[in-house]
């Protein structure tokens, strides 16, 4: 199985409060590591929760976070899935 690096560089914050405290949006790309490309229909979930979608055509996603401790994990066919911790990048 290949490895994707699922390049957070780019990708994690654009990170907006709601008004009930910790609720934040995570944006990002999800890119192949051997050949930079876009991957399209990437799983994005946060653990443990049914939050979560899907890349788009450029690879990007968008998905809602309770907190800095959330775990992303990233599934898709063929590829090893990878857990990113939120945290407080940007």
């Amino acid at each position: 199985m290949k490895k994707v690096n699922l390049w957070m560089l780019l990708l994690m914050m654009l990170a907006q409060l709601f008004a009930l405290g910790q609720q934040r949006i995570v944006t990002g790309r999800v890119l192949d590591n051997a050949t930079d490309e876009n991957m399209i229909g990437v799983s994005v979930q946060v653990k443990g929760t049914a939050t979560g979608g899907i890349t788009d055509m450029d690879g990007k996603f968008q998905v809602n976070v309770s907190s800095a401790d959330a775990v992303l994990v990233f599934s898709y066919m063929g590829y090893q899935t990878e857990e990113v911790k939120v945290g407080q990048q940007s």
